[in-house]
């Protein structure tokens, strides 16, 4: 997971690293809510 969002966000690779796993979850969560909205818009 922190892998994925290190790659969706453009965060230097060791940014996530830190983080706990709530952390990453909710940034996973705001991930999916950005490419829904995205995807919205393209449509």
């Amino acid at each position: 997971m922190a892998a994925d969002i290190t790659l969706y966000f453009h965060w230097e690779p060791d940014v996530a690293w830190g983080m706990t796993y709530t952390k990453l979850q909710w940034w996973a969560s705001q991930a999916k809510r950005i490419a829904k909205i995205k995807a919205n818009n393209n449509g």
